[in-house]
């Protein structure tokens, strides 16, 4: 069964990458692997998931060096994201915003994450023991953010699904992690709703927006009971396909 770790953000657990997700009723912080996560689906209020990415920026940055930790940021607006544009974690030092920025990135990152899982397959480690043998030099954590997917108005859907986050299946285990929003779950097409469905198996939805059995939280109604200052965290096992769902009380994003 899928399981929380209850932990303090200070500190960092080895062979551990933590995402911080919110509280429970008791006040208890709850994080996740970012490992046994993979990639993440965020979607619902645009207030609030713009305020949850740039906690998860800040407070990842925050505990890993621009050595150890990467970020690749894609916008339709740069200016949400402008307090990080001296951020040294910054890959190549810049955020994108247009449409050969975001396509050629998204090239860069599936070449990284092809390589990786290449490079760890033939030496038979896993992301953590290939850093600690010091065979070569180390690999960073890299974090791909894609937002507002549902505003990218000018990127053909074809493009988006081949060159942003095509064959995943790659990256998993590598320590690249791919991160997407949308404000408006419902402006995405079908075929873009069937790729979500076979790679993101981790959907964190805010309150607003999302009330329909067609929302990012699919097969469950538990995002229509939502009070004011709550959001639903949905991982579905890939291996037994156990669902599981719970909703949290949202930490304060602006500390």
């Amino acid at each position: 069964m899928y399981s929380y770790i209850s932990h303090n953000l200070k500190n960092t657990l080895k062979d551990k990458f933590l995402l911080p997700l919110g509280q429970t009723d008791e006040g208890c912080l709850q994080v996740a692997d970012f490992f046994e996560l993979d990639h993440i689906l965020i979607g619902g209020d645009k207030d609030k998931l713009e305020s949850y990415l740039k906690f998860i920026i800040q407070n990842l940055s925050s505990k890993y060096s621009s050595e150890e930790l990467q970020f690749i940021i894609n916008t339709h607006d740069k200016s949400i994201f402008c307090e990080f544009e001296n951020l040294p974690h910054l890959y190549r030092g810049k955020i994108n915003s247009t449409m050969p920025e975001i396509l050629s990135n998204a090239q860069n990152l599936y070449r990284i994450y092809r390589d990786r899982h290449d490079l760890l397959t033939a030496s038979n480690m896993d992301f953590f023991k290939y850093n600690e043998s010091c065979i070569s030099e180390k690999l960073p954590l890299i974090v791909a953010i894609t937002h507002d997917y549902s505003l990218l108005k000018t990127l053909e859907e074809h493009h988006l699904i081949c060159n942003l986050a095509s064959k995943a299946f790659y990256a998993k285990n590598t320590g690249v992690f791919l991160i997407i929003s949308t404000s408006n779950y419902f402006a995405t097409s079908s075929f873009s709703k069937e790729f979500f469905e076979a790679y993101f198996s981790t959907r964190i939805a805010f309150f607003k927006k999302v009330t329909s059995q067609s929302s990012v939280l699919i097969n469950s109604n538990a995002d229509k009971l939502l009070l004011g200052n709550q959001l639903i965290f949905q991982h579905i096992d890939n291996k037994s396909k156990q669902q599981t769902i719970q909703k949290l009380r949202i930490l304060n994003y602006e500390k």
